[in-house]
């Protein structure tokens, strides 16, 4: 079997078929391993981890993390993947990014609550050990992390919400894909028109990203001003 004939979708599930395959996990990971970094680094990025002392080893674990999630469990990850456009897998791999960096975060914060009680007991740090951030600090930081992490979750929610209202007609797959790719990657029309080649030109893309944003931008503003208004009748 030629392995590079198969679409994305049939590479998945053959990966999920023959996990003990390392020519079909190779031939995997030479399509869809650039695009499991940049997530996870755009993730790290996002919440601040990538600017840390030790930001490259927890980056470089999270890709693995990715990876473990995977083929855990007898490759449930991939077997559940569901998705019927040829590029619905890289959002698919970035949402499994976000949600290993998020738990990162988490056991982190859980980590560092431990660590106050332990701390207790502890010898006082010298002053002349500048280096360290006192431990209320580095907990605050990764709690603020978390918390901001949360609203865009919540946020996203939200946009996928209006975007299933407001993209309709027989290229809703396809605008869907754009503007995802586009407000989640952080893709530009280039890049868009580069990596998932579409019917569309360049400028197509471009003006398909700015409609769609436009419309996101009115619907979340109405939805702002009525939870206002909500909020004003129940004071």
């Amino acid at each position: 079997m030629d392995l590079k004939k198969l679409n994305n979708t049939e590479l998945v599930k053959l990966c999920a078929q023959q996990a003990d395959s390392e020519r079909v996990w190779a031939e995997f990971c030479s399509r869809f391993h650039s695009s499991i970094q940049s997530s996870v680094y755009r993730e790290c990025s996002q919440v601040g981890i990538i600017s840390r002392s030790s930001s490259t080893n927890v980056y470089e674990d999270l890709v693995q993390e990715v990876y473990l999630k995977l083929v855990g469990s007898d490759c449930k990850a991939l077997r559940e993947f569901k998705g019927s456009a040829e590029n619905s897998i890289y959002l698919y791999l970035g949402t499994i990014a976000r949600n290993v960096v998020l738990n990162y975060l988490s056991s982190v914060k859980a980590k560092k609550r431990d660590a106050i009680q332990v701390s207790l007991d502890s010898p006082i740090e010298t002053e002349g050990d500048q280096d360290s951030l006192p431990l209320e600090s580095s907990i605050r930081s990764q709690q603020l992390d978390l918390e901001e992490h949360l609203k865009g979750v919540s946020l996203r929610e939200e946009v996928e919400e209006i975007l299933d209202q407001s993209v309709q007609g027989k290229n809703k797959a396809r605008d869907k894909l754009i503007i995802r790719l586009a407000i989640y990657e952080g893709f530009s029309a280039e890049e868009i028109a580069q990596r998932f080649p579409t019917d569309l030109s360049v400028k197509g893309i471009a003006n398909t990203v700015s409609r769609l944003k436009q419309a996101l931008q009115q619907a979340l503003l109405e939805r702002m001003m009525l939870k206002g208004k909500s909020l004003g009748k129940g004071s």
